[in-house]
C-alpha cells in the first residue's frame, strides 16, 4: 500500500515468487476545489419602514451548505437566505461535500432607527397668573431634530416650545433617517377656577353697644392667599391681608376681593348697617296741668324714629309715675320730668316736660 496526495492516475506491477509480474492501475479523483463564484446579496437598506432584510447566498458549485455569520440575524428563510435586522456586515460560509470551503459578505446599510428614550414635559399648568408654560423635548439619541404640534403653540426652540393653551401637544423626534420619527404626548392643563362658594358676612350692626363689627369672608376653597378689602374708612386701593377677616367701624358698603394659589379671584359683598342714630325729633307733652280737680296729668312720649324704641321717665323727687304703654306715663306731682327714648341699637335721646301745679 502507498499514501498519495496528489491525484491521477497510478500504477502498480506485482512480482511473483517465479519472477512473474502483473499490472494494476488506479485513479486517484481530485476533489479539493473550494465551492465556486460563491456570492452573498441583500435585498435592501434596512429603515425604519423596512426593519428586516435579506440575505442570499449563490454557488455555481451543486450541493453546496451555506452557514450565516453575523450580528443580525433573526431566522434562516430556506437553504441559502437568512434574515437580518441590522445593519452591518455578514459572512457566509459555503461548504462542498469534499468539506472545502469559500467565503463570502456583504454590507447590509443602515438607514437609522427612531430615537431612543424620548420624553415631553411641560414646566407646570396655565392659571390665572401662569399665561404659558414651556414643553422640554430629551432623547437618549444625539443629533435629534423635534418638531411640535399643538393648538398654542407660541415660540419654538431647538428643543422647546412655549405654548398658551391647554390641550394635548406632540413632539416628533427625528434621528439620522427621516423615516425613523419617535413621538411623546404630554397633556398641559388649565386651572383658571376661582374659589368656590365665597361669601362675606358682618358680625353685627355699628350700634352705640357696639361700635365696631367684624366682617369675616367665608369660602370652602382652600388655601387662599390674599384678600383685598375695599369699603368706607380703608384705603382707596384698599387694604390687603393676609386673614380672611377685618374690623371695621363704620358704616356701608364693604367688599373683599379673594385669591387662590392660581391667581384666580372672587368677589363677595356685605352692608356693614348704621344703628348708631338716636331717637330722633323726639317730643314729651303733658295733657294739663295739675288741680284738685286733676290729681294725675298723663305724659306722652313720640318719635319720628320707627322701631323697636324703649321709653324711660323720671320726675322730681316723690313723685309717683305709672308707665301705662311703652310711651305714656301718668305722674301725680308738678315739676320737671324727663323721658328717655333708646333706639335698637342703644343710642338715646331725652325730652323735657314741665308739669304745672
Amino acid at each position: 500500500s502507498l499514501t498519495v496526495t496528489e491525484p491521477g492516475l497510478f500504477s502498480v506491477v506485482v512480482t511473483g515468487p517465479t519472477g512473474c509480474t502483473a499490472l494494476a492501475t488506479v485513479e486517484v479523483v481530485d476533489q479539493t476545489t473550494p465551492p465556486q463564484n460563491v456570492s452573498l446579496t441583500v435585498s435592501g437598506p434596512i429603515s425604519c419602514d423596512i426593519p428586516t432584510v435579506t440575505l442570499t447566498a449563490t454557488s455555481s458549485t451543486t450541493g453546496v451548505i451555506y452557514t450565516f455569520i453575523g450580528a443580525g440575524i433573526t431566522l434562516l428563510d430556506g437553504p441559502n437566505a437568512a434574515i437580518v435586522n441590522q445593519a452591518g456586515s455578514y459572512t457566509v460560509v459555503a461548504t462542498a461535500p469534499s468539506g472545502c470551503t469559500s467565503i463570502a459578505t456583504v454590507t447590509v446599510p443602515g438607514g437609522g432607527t427612531v430615537p431612543e428614550g424620548l420624553s415631553l414635559t411641560a414646566s407646570g399648568v396655565l392659571t390665572c397668573l401662569v399665561e404659558s408654560v414651556t414643553l422640554t423635548a430629551s432623547s437618549a439619541t444625539l443629533g435629534v431634530v423635534y418638531t411640535f404640534v399643538g393648538p398654542g403653540i407660541t415660540a419654538t426652540g431647538s428643543n422647546t416650545a412655549v405654548v398658551n393653551q391647554p390641550g394635548t401637544y406632540t413632539v416628533l423626534a427625528t434621528g439620522n433617517n427621516p423615516n425613523c420619527i419617535g413621538v411623546a404626548l404630554v397633556n398641559v392643563i388649565l386651572d383658571t377656577t376661582p374659589p368656590q362658594n365665597v361669601s362675606l358676612t358682618v358680625s353685627n350692626p355699628l350700634t352705640c353697644i357696639l361700635p365696631n363689627a367684624t366682617i369675616t369672608v367665608g369660602s370652602n376653597t382652600t388655601g387662599l392667599t390674599g384678600f383685598l378689602f375695599t369699603g368706607p374708612g380703608l384705603p382707596l386701593e384698599g387694604l390687603l391681608s393676609s386673614v380672611g377677616s377685618l374690623t371695621v367701624t363704620e358704616p356701608g358698603i364693604f367688599s373683599v376681593v379673594i385669591t387662590e394659589p392660581t391667581g384666580c379671584t372672587a368677589l363677595a359683598t356685605v352692608e356693614v348697617v348704621d344703628q348708631t342714630t338716636p331717637p330722633a325729633n323726639l317730643s314729651l307733652t303733658v295733657s294739663a296741668a295739675l288741680s284738685c280737680t286733676a290729681l294725675t296729668a298723663t305724659l306722652t312720649a313720640t318719635t319720628s324714629t320707627t322701631g323697636v324704641i324703649s321709653y324711660s321717665f323720671a320726675g322730681p323727687l316723690g313723685a309717683v309715675i305709672t308707665q301705662n304703654g311703652s310711651a305714656i306715663a301718668t305722674v301725680n306731682l308738678p315739676g320737671s320730668y324727663t323721658v328717655t327714648a333708646t333706639g335698637p341699637g342703644g343710642c338715646s335721646s331725652t325730652a323735657i316736660v314741665v308739669v304745672a301745679p
